[in-house]
């Protein structure tokens, strides 16, 4: 099962909307419970999120909605560019051992970015 996610740039919520889906299909569960596990599965930003979308909405609406918002799109590439550009060395005096995976994560995501952008040119 997928770990919760919360919307706060912690993990790649494209990785996570496809394990999640794999979970979903290699479990063979129905879409109204996929939307019932989705709900279990995400926290804070992501789950008010969730909670303000229309009851009547399919799983696979749901998911797409999820990863137009919480996945890499231009907003998400400013930010990180951004983020990357104002960073300090992960492991300066100000930083622990702990921050080094949302520091991975978020360098992750800016090699992402820099990749579609060279190859939109």
């Amino acid at each position: 099962m997928p770990s919760r996610f919360s919307g706060e740039g912690a993990t790649d919520a494209d990785d996570w909307a496809k394990d999640f889906r794999n979970y979903i299909r290699i479990r063979s569960v129905t879409p109204d419970f996929a939307v019932m596990l989705l709900e279990n599965r995400l926290t804070g930003t992501a789950r008010q999120r969730l909670e303000n979308q229309p009851e009547n909405i399919n799983f696979d609406e749901l998911m797409n909605r999820f990863t137009r918002r919480f996945g890499m799109n231009e907003g998400t590439r400013n930010q990180l560019l951004a983020t990357f550009w104002t960073r300090k060395q992960i492991l300066s005096r100000n930083r622990t051992v702990s921050e080094i995976p949302r520091s991975c994560c978020l360098l992750k995501l800016m090699v992402q970015c820099v990749l579609s952008l060279v190859t939109a040119v």
